[in-house]
């Protein structure tokens, strides 16, 4: 059986799914839910060197990479820094593209009017600590059972550099790649998926009816497409 690895939250809809037809591991991204963040700035870089050092760990070859949001930008990330340890990658809807244009505007001013808020939030030592709790289980779903106050120090530092670069350079990709997008997307239009099938020759590129939270919405469609799709071994 296959092995699969989904950088994403352990909750997919998905992932149970999926666990018929391939062996899953799901890895909770690094400060989300009960997974602690990291002391200092992280992107989808590290937490792509992150991924590789757990596959390492596990002793897992050549696993198929599955993200989506993004889960998807860290998967792409991960495939573009390690391909020799990528045997296939299937991103829905994620929050990765060759280059910025696509991204909405509304979305870009949020980050950089939001992340500023959110790190001088979390920062302020006037706010109440319940406060800065409930926007972190907000923004992360994280358990508030488990938001401590040194957690709360480190999701600072996560947000800061999380949300910012989701380019990839898709030239650099060895591996099939499977693209499953929705046809509504506005967060990663549709636009970013045809550009970076039009890039990667050999890519499939499947659209589905549905926003860029189809993998809630319609799980379903999203798992037929992959096992409809994916032509590895």
């Amino acid at each position: 059986m296959r092995m699969m690895v989904y950088p994403d939250l352990s909750c997919d809809p998905v992932i149970e799914t999926l666990a018929i037809h391939f062996f899953v591991i799901a890895p909770t991204q690094a400060g989300i839910e009960k997974s602690d963040a990291p002391n200092e700035p992280w992107g989808k870089e590290e937490l792509a060197k992150s991924l590789n050092k757990l596959i390492k760990t596990l002793s897992v070859k050549k696993p198929i990479v599955v993200g989506q949001s993004f889960g998807g930008g860290i998967a792409a990330a991960y495939a573009a820094l390690f391909p020799e340890d990528t045997a296939y990658l299937i991103l829905i809807d994620a929050a990765t593209s060759k280059s910025d244009k696509y991204r909405p505007l509304l979305a870009r001013i949020g980050m950089s009017v939001g992340v500023p808020f959110y790190t001088m939030f979390l920062s302020n030592p006037f706010v109440p600590m319940y406060l800065k709790r409930s926007l972190v289980h907000l923004v992360h779903r994280a358990p508030l059972k488990y938001l401590s106050s040194e957690k709360i120090k480190r999701y600072k530092n996560f947000v800061s550099k999380r949300l910012y670069d989701t380019t990839v350079d898709y030239k650099k990709l060895q591996m099939p790649l499977l693209l499953i997008w929705g046809d509504k997307d506005t967060i990663t239009p549709i636009d970013a998926a045809k550009e970076i099938h039009e890039e990667v020759h050999g890519s499939k590129l499947v659209v589905i009816p549905g926003e860029h939270t189809v993998l809630y919405t319609n799980p379903e469609v999203v798992v037929k497409a992959i096992l409809d799709n994916y032509d590895g071994n």
